[in-house]
């Protein structure tokens, strides 16, 4: 398919946009479009999608990192400043950081943290995507506690089949393993809790989740 051709994701099971009732469409890998109830694109030339099994979350997709402030850390407006004033000094000149500026801060922070082999406080390696979260060691074993419950309530059948997936496409070229994500995704739809998950989210409320 031509990359630069626009494709319409048709009308999806749910989907988490106002006014798109009837989908999106994307073009160039952005959203360009959303198609409300009973309506047609707007947009020419659209190829299809058919999206009726399934749910869509338009751009729910995490990369979040700190690695490109290595780019900054000596910009003199913001040396020794509080949060704020920090954040001000540096915002407008993150703004304008380029894809190849992004390599390059990225590039920096890996090789130095590479080829140094220094060690790296907590706080930096939360910032550095390393932990998901931090605690006093009072707090441990209750969040601990906590999240084992929240696992234990979810889709422990969906669970299971991401955890042989992230065990298997170790070994997996990219084709493969998206190919195997794609059964494992239609093996999913077919439980019940997958029925429950789309009921609740259509519902607006929190789904009961049995593992089955």
């Amino acid at each position: 398919m031509d990359q630069t051709q626009p494709i319409w994701i048709r009308d999806p099971l749910s989907i988490l946009a106002d006014g798109a009732e009837r989908g999106v469409v994307v073009r160039g890998g952005k959203i360009v479009e959303l198609v409300p109830r009973g309506r047609e694109p707007a947009t020419a030339n659209t190829a299809v999608y058919d999206a009726s099994a399934h749910v869509v979350l338009p751009g729910l997709i995490n990369t979040h990192h700190h690695f490109y402030q290595t780019l900054t850390r000596a910009l003199p407006a913001a040396l020794d400043r509080e949060l704020f004033p920090w954040l001000q000094a540096l915002y407008p000149v993150w703004a304008r950081l380029t894809p190849e500026s992004l390599h390059l801060g990225v590039t920096v922070a890996m090789s130095e943290l590479l080829l140094s082999g220094r060690s790296m406080a907590a706080d930096e390696a939360l910032a550095c995507g390393f932990y998901s979260r931090l605690l006093p060691v009072e707090e441990l074993r209750a969040a601990a506690a906590q999240l084992a419950q929240e696992l234990a309530d979810g889709p422990t059948f969906a669970h299971g089949m991401t955890k042989a997936m992230l065990n298997q496409e170790w070994n997996m070229g990219l084709e493969q393993a998206l190919e195997a994500e794609a059964q494992a995704q239609a093996i999913c739809m077919k439980t019940d809790d997958f029925r429950r998950a789309y009921e609740a989210f259509s519902a607006k409320q929190r789904p009961a989740f049995k593992g089955d």
